[in-house]
């Protein structure tokens, strides 16, 4: 487990200073009433993208990487390797997405971050037998945190443009 952790945290940090750009920039454009979709959108691009080509990378080459960065003793684990970078991959959006909610004044999201938090040492009993359940199991449960983090900002951004948009009769405008 301690070299998959390893390489796993390699994604989560390799993102961590880019998530942790989001809250103060978005937050500052928040304040001066700018435009913070671009923040969120531009963003959310770069970290969205070096997560997926990163997590991929380990994927596709898992015995390799953990060759080259753990040694030879602990290949037998090189199968958990693709869930364990995607987990952290999703930790990492998650992280995004709450930034840029709590810079916008938008805290009710960290509700869903409360419920996973509850959720994960309850897994962890449930599955206490099996190494791989839980590997499985928290990989689903970050998965579901960042899909619940982006279902509610697309339910509130979107519709709230869409409203904002209509009330100006401008469409143009909504689909830009």
């Amino acid at each position: 487990y301690s070299s998959l952790s390893i390489l796993g945290k390699m994604i989560l940090f390799g993102l961590t200073p880019l998530t942790a750009l989001v809250l103060p920039v978005a937050a500052h454009r928040h304040a001066q009433n700018g435009k913070i979709y671009l923040i969120f959108v531009k963003f959310g691009l770069v970290i969205f993208s070096l997560g997926i080509i990163g997590a991929t990378v380990f994927s596709l080459f898992p015995v390799q990487i953990i060759k080259t960065l753990s040694g030879v003793a602990y290949i037998e684990v090189a199968g958990w390797l693709p869930y364990i970078v995607f987990t952290m991959a999703f930790f990492a959006f998650s992280q995004f997405i709450i930034s840029y909610l709590m810079a916008t004044n938008r805290p009710r999201a960290t509700v869903l971050l409360l419920v996973a938090t509850i959720v994960q040492p309850v897994l962890f009993f449930i599955f206490r037998n099996s190494f791989n359940d839980i590997i499985i199991a928290n990989f689903v449960l970050q998965l579901g945190l960042f899909l619940a983090l982006v279902l509610y900002i697309v339910r509130k951004d979107f519709f709230a443009g869409f409203k904002i948009c209509m009330q100006t009769k401008d469409l143009f405008q909504f689909v830009l």
